[in-house]
């Protein structure tokens, strides 16, 4: 059926992607049930329920209050957990130290009465709403430039992606504002075709919204004025509420109208959602409850200091540092109270890591990161179906004779390499979720091509159906285990993606119960569990020793004490076996380990080793 047949029957469009979007939901949803939750969840869980119920920030000032309501929406009262405040922990968090996972751990899976996974649940629940969100934005702008089949093919890409099935639904804001900044910049396209209030509005509320979903979701502001100088210079003429606006004095004005309410926008949402106060609790007496910047500071500029790999900067080196333009302006916006504290911190908070961060790279590690990261890793982590397509929607509009649309191009384009550039000068590499916002132009830029394609004949036609049945594939193959999903090329080492890339690539602590059903079926002998996560490994009954924990039995006297009846077993996070996080004790054991076969991997991610009792002389 031609496209234009498509867009004279919406309905059946919206079917179709309705029906996409509700098998992405299910898909999602059935992969995270099966899994424990991630690092980072039960952190950020624990955090939103703080500052929705109790109106302090202090846990999790990286993330913005609007996202932590929104994720915090279904605990409700219903669920109160026994929170306790250690001293040491609460001077931590003044310093503008995130809670450490310990605490984490005591207060929602070692406390009587608390369980952390339903926590957790629940607000994963908010986190696939948004991903089903960012589905419909995107097939809805794709069926605006280019009809039906634009609007199918883009939300089948969407919808069957395996880095989509896998943060769609996690406790976390990386889709969130992957949905948040694609709306925006959809608003603000359609406001350049013609402005109308609605689109002005949505456009304005939407680049408002964005940081306050997360904090890289400020890369909207020059994403915005780009665009916006860039529509009024095109020669057309912009039709504004009604009227041709046609010289680009007349359109500057308009687009310096835009970015000025927006940012009025932005300072306006984000007061309100923090209580129109500037101290992170609401015990606004107590000064002690403010966030150290000063120290934050100190933590910031030891981390830009270029000093050799694995020295300290002393203090009085970092008394002499000078801080570049953004943490300054950071800390000119608090000594001024320019907007609330806890959002302040929680961007140099950001800052701090994204300048100092240990990563792995085709099984090398480095604090720094490096500039090919984010281009490799989408090599690796996106489908061989979606990087084909992906090749063919771009070569097609260069060999097209037909005049452009200019301004959808630049709406299509700019922002994805902006967002890029942005990502490989930072040193944060340590996963594809951070990149996630430039997919949605991508599938939209193949829906288009689809679109220009699918009138030339049954057999183009079948061609391009057959793109999201192979990408259908490539998403049943790698089921449920969607966070370590590697395309079929880049797994061709066979080791599961260990030799390529780690942390939220791969092994993010999400894969505790494959190791509680290991143990259910090899009940005797001794397990020593290293797991890269913050679930205690006891709320789903594996019994284990923590070589890491304080008091522990020594690794070498229980193999020294084992039998053929009751053997040693060894089970590591990916994360760790790669040397990420550890000692450099246990750095040189597991790489000893690494050169073992491993007895089996669990779910990809955890290796499970056999350690034989000694040889002991026959009597």
């Amino acid at each position: 059926m031609p496209a234009r047949e498509y867009a004279r029957r919406p309905i059946h469009v919206a079917f179709a992607c309705v029906a996409l979007l509700a098998l992405h939901a299910a898909l999602a949803w059935a992969a995270v049930s099966s899994k424990s939750s991630t690092v980072d969840e039960p952190i950020h869980a624990l955090a939103a329920w703080m500052a929705f119920h109790r109106g302090d920030f202090r846990p999790g000032p990286e993330n913005p209050a609007l996202w932590q309501y929104w994720i915090a929406l279904p605990q409700g009262t219903s669920f109160i957990p026994r929170v306790d405040f250690p001293r040491e922990v609460w001077d931590a968090g003044q310093r503008g130290v995130f809670p450490p996972g310990e605490w984490v751990r005591r207060t929602l899976y070692q406390t009587p009465g608390n369980d952390g996974e339903s926590l957790v649940r629940r607000s994963r629940a908010m986190s696939l709403i948004l991903s089903v969100a960012l589905g419909l934005v995107i097939a809805w702008w794709a069926y605006k430039i280019g009809g039906g089949v634009a609007a199918v093919t883009a939300c089948a890409f969407y919808a069957l992606c395996p880095s989509f099935l896998a943060h769609g639904p996690l406790v976390k804001n990386d889709v969130a504002v992957a949905c948040a900044l694609t709306a925006c910049v959809a608003a603000v396209w359609q406001s350049g075709r013609r402005l109308t209030f609605p689109a002005a509005l949505a456009a304005i509320l939407l680049a408002a919204l964005a940081p306050n979903t997360k904090s890289s979701g400020l890369i909207l502001a020059p994403i915005v004025v780009v665009l916006l100088i860039g529509r009024a210079f095109l020669s057309t003429s912009w039709p504004v509420l009604g009227r041709a606006v046609t010289t680009p004095t007349a359109k500057l004005v308009v687009t310096l109208t835009l970015c000025l309410s927006s940012a009025v926008a932005f300072f306006a949402l984000t007061w309100a959602s923090y209580g129109f106060r500037f101290l992170p609790t609401r015990d606004a007496s107590d000064p002690s409850m403010a966030i150290d910047m000063r120290t934050l500071l100190e933590f910031d500029s030891g981390n830009a200091m270029p000093l050799p790999p694995g020295r300290q900067p002393t203090r009085e080196e970092i008394a002499a540092w000078q801080p570049t333009l953004l943490p300054r302006a950071i800390m000119f916006a608090n000594e001024h109270h320019l907007l609330p504290q806890a959002y302040i911190g929680g961007l140099l908070h950001t800052h701090m890591h994204g300048l100092l961060r240990q990563a792995n790279l085709l099984g090398q590690t480095s604090d720094l990161g490096w500039w090919y990261y984010f281009p490799l890793a989408f090599l690796f982590k996106t489908p061989v179906s979606t990087l084909l397509a992906a090749a063919a929607a771009i070569l097609i509009p260069l060999l097209a004779r037909r005049p452009r649309d200019w301004w959808s191009l630049a709406c299509l384009t700019l922002p994805p390499a902006i967002y890029v550039i942005s990502a490989i000068a930072n040193h944060l590499n340590i996963g594809i979720r951070h990149v996630l916002p430039i997919y949605p132009f991508l599938f939209i830029a193949i829906g288009l091509a689809a679109a220009r394609l699918w009138p030339r004949g049954t057999a183009v036609r079948v061609i391009i159906v057959a793109f999201p049945l192979a990408l259908a594939a490539e998403s049943l193959w790698a089921y449920p285990d969607y966070i370590a999903f590697f395309n079929p090329v880049a797994s061709a080492a066979g080791d599961h993606g260990m030799s390529l890339l780690a942390d939220s690539n791969l092994d993010w602590g999400q894969d505790l119960p494959a190791v509680a059903r290991w143990r259910r079926e090899h009940p005797q002998g001794t397990l020593f569990l290293r797991y890269y996560g913050t679930v205690d490994p006891t709320f789903y009954h594996i019994d284990h020793i923590d070589p890491a924990a304080p008091r522990a039995p020594r690794f070498a006297q229980v193999v020294a004490a084992s039998t053929p009846d009751h053997p040693v077993y060894v089970a590591v996070s990916a994360t760790y076996l790669q040397g990420l996080g550890v000692s450099a004790g246990e750095q040189t054991f597991y790489e000893a380990l690494r050169k073992r076969r491993p007895l089996v991997v669990l779910d990809r991610t955890i290796y499970l080793y056999h350690i034989p009792p000694p040889r002991r002389p026959s009597p």
